[in-house]
């Protein structure tokens, strides 16, 4: 009565029209012949849904392309290399945008991604206790002290950039959070 569904061992559907040469097949139209490789017949009922080839693919190819045919190398899951899909999804880029544990994890010489998120940066966004702010140039955090400190030290010292032509009032380096102590 129309059955889509082929009987137990059986090489034919229901339907006379229809041949399903394995036991396993399922076909969505009377019109449709599915391979021994494949599983079931496609929505379109013109061509049948990925071979064995597609479906357990090797380390090359990630998934099955549009037409269901053959194995594509669109990225779905990205290796270790590779951060995630690049905009056309043909192939893994290592754009920055859920950083890698090199970068988000970071290591003492990286801190965050660049601004083009295409790498991790040094960029210093948030330093320990011993180090008080970023270097100009934002590649490290130092321990110098940028802003004026002086009403804690009446000499330009190292890592207290105070007025010229004074001296401290520690007999020791100081910088400004602990002058004064």
């Amino acid at each position: 009565e129309g059955s889509t569904e082929c009987r137990d061992s059986s090489t034919e559907c229901s339907d006379s029209s229809t041949e399903c040469r394995d036991s396993s097949t399922e076909c969505s139209d009377s019109s449709t012949e599915c391979s021994d490789s494949s599983t079931e017949c496609s929505d379109s009922s013109t061509e049948c849904k990925c071979s064995t080839e597609c479906t357990e693919c090797s380390t090359e190819r990630i998934e099955c392309n549009t037409e269901n045919t053959e194995c594509s190398t669109e990225c779905t899951e990205c290796s270790t290399e590779c951060i995630e899909c690049n905009t056309e999804n043909t192939e893994c880029s290592t754009e920055c945008t859920e950083c890698s544990t090199e970068c988000t994890e970071c290591s003492t010489e990286r801190i965050e991604c660049n601004t083009e998120n295409t790498e991790c940066s040094t960029e210093c966004t948030e330093c320990s206790t011993e180090r008080i702010e970023c270097n100009t140039e934002n590649t490290e955090c130092s321990t110098e002290c940028t802003y004026s400190c002086s009403w804690c030290c009446s000499g330009s010292v190292s890592g207290c950039p105070c007025a010229p032509g004074s001296v401290p009032v520690s007999a020791e380096p100081v910088y400004c959070w602990s002058c004064g102590d």
